[in-house]
């Protein structure tokens, strides 16, 4: 195997609120460039609800402010699983146990929402992920519908692909030229369907080895980075090969350098702990190692890169980004 992405940083550590993230989702990038992170947290109980926010921050980690929180009213999030940026500027926010999709400006004023619950066409089933294309077209991957429907930004149905039997539970999504790419979660594969909504190409678990894949995400020289969430690790394919398996290499970002600065004795204790243990017996099997190596992603979600190169990780059970840049020469 070649090296295509090789680590750069890590953003982000644990923080009920202010700077920090609790189990972050997904993230998207501004205009500005500035970092939206969306946190998960949970569970659903009254003071956890202001955990689940949207944390803003630079690429290089410096924390700018936070809007959002818990809750079922306009504007609030309960299980907010996706955020994107429109092409007019505002954000939106997937919710999979409200059936909503809520809108807000850069500063967090919420603009509008829509979603119904249900089966029909332009009704929603646990809303997993949303992506904007370029003429303003929302995709969203209608999760327990087993299908992706395409929406316009004020709430107008347009058209449903897949379906049963096409899709099982897709998550993510990406786009390429005409083409949009769904990790089809439930079937280990990864879809590709056309302007029609056609199933052209599928590339399955036999294949690439993925395990419930969560995101993809095209790079600009041509290779698809996939977090394969249920084997908690990284894919980078060229075509349906795989080409790079990534498994974390995460040092501490400067939000926990600051934060044992100030936490001293936390600081000897954590260097006296054996952070690189040698894992043996029921640690080997799958999922183990991420959970007991703290420098392994441990439920990556989501991918997202920005102009300068960047490719951000949102490692969501260890609350933070790993930061990859693309070292490799083009696919194409």
């Amino acid at each position: 195997m070649k090296s295509v992405l090789a680590y750069s940083h890590t953003i982000g550590f644990l923080s009920n609120e202010g700077r920090g993230f609790n189990n972050p989702i997904d993230m998207c990038i501004g205009p500005d460039g500035l970092l939206y992170v969306l946190n998960r947290a949970g569970p659903e109980v009254g003071i956890r609800l202001p955990y689940k926010r949207v944390s803003v921050c630079t690429s290089d980690g410096e924390y700018i402010r936070e809007f959002g929180t818990g809750g079922i009213r306009p504007g609030e999030f309960w299980w907010p699983s996706s955020i994107d940026y429109t092409a007019s500027g505002e954000i939106v926010i997937a919710d999979e146990a409200l059936d909503r999709l809520s809108f807000f400006t850069p500063d967090g004023q919420l603009t509008h929402h829509f979603g119904v619950s249900g089966r029909d066409a332009g009704q929603l089933n646990r809303p997993s992920y949303v992506k904007f294309a370029s003429d303003g077209t929302l995709y969203v991957s209608d999760s327990m519908n087993h299908r992706v429907q395409l929406f316009t930004t004020e709430g107008e149905y347009l058209a449903s692909w897949g379906g049963i039997g096409n899709l099982n539970f897709p998550w993510g999504l990406d786009l390429l030229g005409s083409d949009l790419f769904v990790c089809d979660w439930r079937d280990d594969s990864i879809k590709v369907l056309d302007e029609a909504g056609d199933i052209t190409a599928t590339f399955d678990s036999e294949h690439t080895g993925l395990y419930r894949p969560s995101h993809i995400l095209t790079t600009n020289s041509g290779y698809f980075i996939v977090s394969d969430w249920g084997n908690n690790r990284v894919v980078v394919l060229a075509g349906s090969d795989p080409v790079q398996l990534l498994y974390g290499q995460a040092e501490d970002s400067k939000w926990a350098e600051d934060y044992l600065q100030a936490n001293p004795q936390e600081a000897e204790a954590r260097l006296s702990a054996n952070l690189l243990p040698d894992l043996t017996g029921r640690q080997t099997a799958r999922g183990e190692p991420s959970a007991n190596v703290e420098s392994y992603f441990w439920g990556p979600t989501a991918i997202e890169s920005n102009d300068l190169g960047d490719i951000f990780i949102v490692d969501s059970c260890r609350h933070r980004l790993q930061v990859y840049r693309e070292i490799s020469s083009s696919n194409v």
